[in-house]
């Protein structure tokens, strides 16, 4: 079976989603320029997801402020953040700083983040993403379309693959 044959026994497989996707990229592949723009784009994606086989390269501080929080098992401020590490870590003492490392960890999908009675929280993925769902209303099994997604992913500053991960291990 070759890749035409692979990926329409996929879509098949896949009932009206699969349709739906078919549709959607046979009405891209028509026009010239969006298929130009497809395929530049499937090559941006496709660049995007060979670099989830390698994880993110931690810089120490990133380690050490990670492994605080994994051992804690709650959520922290930026505030609390210095307040552990500043006297100990001299970078960790400077409000920009400590928002820096943080808010790294998550773009890399290490934390995420909510916000709590106006207060801005990090804590591990599981949990940005179920303190997300109740806010929304929903559970993992409720999340039907990309929107809620990447409403998860704004709400929490989290990588989409990670959200989708965490949301798998929920039972989504």
């Amino acid at each position: 079976m070759d890749e035409t044959e692979m990926l329409a026994a996929m879509l098949k497989s896949m009932g009206k989603e699969g349709k739906d996707i078919a549709k959607e990229i046979s009405g891209i592949l028509i026009d010239r320029q969006t298929k130009s723009l497809f395929l530049l784009r499937l090559a941006e994606f496709k660049r995007e997801t060979s670099k989830l086989k390698q994880p993110p390269k931690l810089a120490k501080v990133e380690k050490m402020v990670l492994e605080f929080i994994t051992e804690e098992k709650k959520p922290i401020t930026r505030d609390g953040l210095i307040e552990k590490f500043g006297k100990t870590h001299r970078s960790l003492q400077y409000e920009t700083h400590a928002s820096i490392t943080l808010n790294s960890l998550v773009k890399k999908g290490f934390l995420g983040k909510s916000k709590i009675e106006g207060v801005i929280y990090f804590m591990l993925p599981e949990d940005a993403v179920s303190h997300t769902l109740s806010v929304m209303g929903k559970l993992a099994q409720d999340i039907k379309t990309e929107e809620d997604i990447l409403k998860i992913c704004k709400d929490t500053g989290m990588p989409p693959m990670t959200v989708i991960s965490v949301l798998n291990e929920m039972g989504y």
